[in-house]
């Protein structure tokens, strides 16, 4: 069933879109992998097609956390398998933008969804995340967090 509908896309696409002779095709969706030369960007395997998926404005794709960060060092790790998505995702899910979460087991970090996607963030200084208020204390996580 999978194969036919992969003939059917490249069929169709071949037909309207001069551009889908380009089409990359993978096996496993939810598989992601940078793109070197557009930091901005990443492609994501959906529907056996792998697809250029934008990052927010002002963000770059991180290969170590599986999103669109702010910043990122870089890596050696090109291809990252999300299926099933890393736990990351759920907290994410269905969330409106800018919904925050704590990091488990870390007192200072906090996880920001963007677009159902999941931002890692720690306060300054080592100070603690309060959940209820979703901000950082001026109180410091005991040296065993961290």
């Amino acid at each position: 069933m999978r194969s036919a509908i992969l003939l059917a896309t490249c069929f169709l696409c071949t037909i309207w879109h001069s551009s889908c002779i380009n089409t990359i095709f993978c096996n496993y969706d939810g598989t992601r992998m940078n793109i070197p030369s557009k930091r901005s960007h990443y492609r994501e395997c959906r529907n056996g097609i792998l697809e250029q998926i934008p990052c927010p404005p002002g963000f770059v794709y991180c290969k170590e956390l599986f999103s669109c960060q702010l910043e990122c060092e870089g890596d050696d790790i090109d291809v990252v398998e999300l299926d099933p998505k890393p736990v990351l995702y759920e907290y994410c899910w269905g969330d409106d933008d800018l919904t925050i979460h704590p990091l488990v087991d870390s007192c200072s970090g906090f996880i920001k969804c963007i677009d159902q996607s999941p931002l890692i963030g720690y306060c300054e200084n080592n100070y603690r995340f309060d959940f209820f208020t979703e901000s950082c204390t001026d109180s410091l996580c005991p040296d065993l967090y961290e």
